[in-house]
């Protein structure tokens, strides 16, 4: 395929630019968008009541965009909430090995792969491990939890013997 006048060889192919725009034009980025800045909340001092023998009030700061709440019961409802108390880590983490062990055991779609695989090994050792775990706290928790647990535990347990070969 060669042009006889020039020696020159001929695409097999021609280029066509369908683009709505022009590419010179547009310059080249490969940082995405910055997002917008985000507003501060404004931040207020109000003063929080201490016992009557302290005569200088202590400030606190509290934020406009805070929802409003009655401070005398942060004692109440405030461990319950936090997820950095010692006992909703623990609760968190053994809820967490319990997805893992399903998947471990073959019962459940690995939620990355989507594919079911058998680690039987690997099931064993998280079923120790859970069960070591919720030895130590088992008495901490309340009635209706413990028996939540134990059910998960008593589950895991048939289903990783009925898995075996």
């Amino acid at each position: 395929m060669q042009d006889q006048e020039n020696g020159e060889k001929k695409p097999k192919f021609k280029i066509l630019d369908r683009r709505r725009i022009d590419a010179d034009d547009v310059e080249a980025s490969f940082a995405p968008p910055e997002p917008e800045p985000k507003k501060a909340p404004e931040l207020k001092a109000v003063p929080v009541d201490k016992p009557e023998e302290e005569q200088e009030p202590e400030l606190r700061i509290e934020s406009d965009t805070d929802e409003p709440h009655d401070h005398e019961h942060d004692h109440d409802h405030g461990q319950e909430q936090d997820p950095l108390v010692y006992m909703n880590i623990v609760f968190s983490f053994l809820q967490t090995l319990v997805s893992v062990i399903w998947v471990h055991i073959g019962l459940v779609a690995h939620p990355q792969t989507k594919l079911i695989t058998k680690k039987l090994e690997d099931a064993r050792k998280c079923i120790e491990l859970f069960e070591v775990i919720y030895g130590t706290v088992r008495e901490e928790l309340p009635a209706n939890l413990q028996l939540e647990l134990d059910g998960a535990l008593q589950d895991m347990k048939v289903n990783y013997v009925n898995q075996l070969p």
